[in-house]
């Protein structure tokens, strides 16, 4: 429910005061969700700082969902804030009025929002989760322009937390984000030791204990990762090269994995300037691994993914995917993989590789995919026949948190 600020607005014009204000509501975010798992009202002050934050992304000039902020080098970039303002408004509504009234205000957004209710609770049924394999940016949130700003929903976190707690044995966020810098642990509303986290795609891992660990890389890889790290460093430090740190996932350097974006979901960058940064970051990485042996880029059209490669028994030199992430946690954690059933959660053909790790050795394993197109249903049908789709993260998150009380 919406009332009068107490207090005026944080000056939002640059990109800067953005990410800082952003920042600013996963703390209290998970404040609101740690009172709220442990029976406790929320205090209202919480709702009053998200409600200013919201006032602040709005235009100056009252319409649209896009406000003109400053770059460092004092040029402006037009910000779709659409997404931003959406969470939070839904928060308010969660955090103000309660579960019902955000159930009832997403039924009035979503087509069908019952219906896909309904028919995901058959789908669960009264199972008890082993293993709980979710992605998060598509599946468990929607996508942001930008990484930095898509902080988790304090509705959204409260559902996961629900379910993970009251269903299933081991809750694992697997993301291709890094832990830090931003990663998935900055912009995670759910407090800790509920969930495990697997960050750069599972090559790293953060347990509910607090313990980190790694996936062993042989040295030569390392270095030359690296080496290219230190390239793309200076060469996004130019100031006409700046603005790419500050879009879409910016530049993070995950661990055996960097992601440089060279597009957002705004199209805010020229086509031109977009294709010269792809190809001079192609031309660093030919230049440390002309043959491409160790080195692998693909491009997704918004961002560069630099992936290192491993060595598999059978297939030779690939791509480390999900699935090599889910075997590394089952021997890093004890997860006991043998024993079903699992759920697997996604939303593009690179989470399809988990669900399959998670049933390799026999147990039962349910997927639900999110937001996809024909093509990626297909894809995904021929792999797992049995998935349920579900339209949006929002459908996911309320059906998990519904759940957590019929298992």
């Amino acid at each position: 429910m919406m009332h009068a600020l107490s207090q005026a607005p944080p000056e939002i014009e640059t990109l800067a005061q953005l990410f800082a204000a952003m920042e600013a509501t996963q703390a209290i975010r998970t404040t609101a969700v740690r009172e709220i798992l442990d029976g406790r009202t929320p205090d209202p002050a919480h709702a009053a700082h998200l409600e200013r934050v919201l006032a602040a992304l709005s235009p100056s000039d009252g319409g649209g969902m896009t406000k003109r902020l400053l770059l460092p080098d004092g040029r402006t970039i037009a910000v779709d804030l659409s997404q931003e303002r959406k969470e939070l408004e839904k928060d308010l509504v969660f955090l103000g009025s309660g579960e019902q009234a955000l159930m009832r205000h997403l039924a009035r957004e979503i087509d069908g929002f019952d219906d896909h209710l309904e028919a995901g609770r058959r789908f669960l049924g009264d199972r008890r989760f082993n293993c709980f394999f979710t992605d998060r940016d598509g599946t468990v949130q929607s996508y942001h322009g930008r990484y930095a700003t898509a902080v988790q929903s304090a509705n959204s976190a409260v559902f996961l937390c629900r379910f993970a707690m009251s269903r299933t044995t081991w809750p694992i966020m697997l993301t291709s984000a890094p832990l830090r810098g931003p990663g998935i642990l900055d912009v995670s509303a759910i407090p800790p030791g509920i969930f495990a986290y697997g960050a750069s795609k599972g090559r790293e891992y953060l347990d509910r204990a607090g313990n980190r660990g790694t996936l062993p890389i042989p040295p030569r890889k390392k270095e030359l990762l690296s080496a290219l790290n230190k390239r793309l460093l200076a060469l996004v430090h130019r100031p006409e090269n700046e603005v790419f740190t500050l879009i879409g996932s910016g530049l993070q350097c995950k661990f055996g994995q960097t992601t440089l974006a060279r597009q957002d979901m705004d199209g805010s960058i020229p086509g031109d300037r977009s294709l010269e940064l792809a190809a001079a970051v192609r031309e660093l990485a030919a230049g440390l691994d002309p043959a491409g042996e160790h080195l692998r880029i693909e491009d997704t059209g918004l961002d560069l993914e630099i992936i290192l490669t491993i060595e598999d028994e059978t297939l030779g030199v690939k791509d480390f995917d999900k699935g090599d992430a889910v075997a590394y946690l089952d021997r890093s954690l004890g997860l006991g993989i043998e024993n079903g059933p699992h759920l697997a959660c996604g939303d593009t053909p690179a989470d399809i590789p988990m669900a399959l790790a998670a049933s390799a050795r026999g147990a039962e394993t349910l997927a639900i995919f999110v937001g996809c197109d024909g093509t990626v249903r297909d894809m995904t049908r021929e792999k797992l026949p049995q998935a349920l789709f579900l339209p949006t993260p929002d459908v996911l998150t309320a059906l998990l948190g519904r759940a957590a009380n019929d298992g």
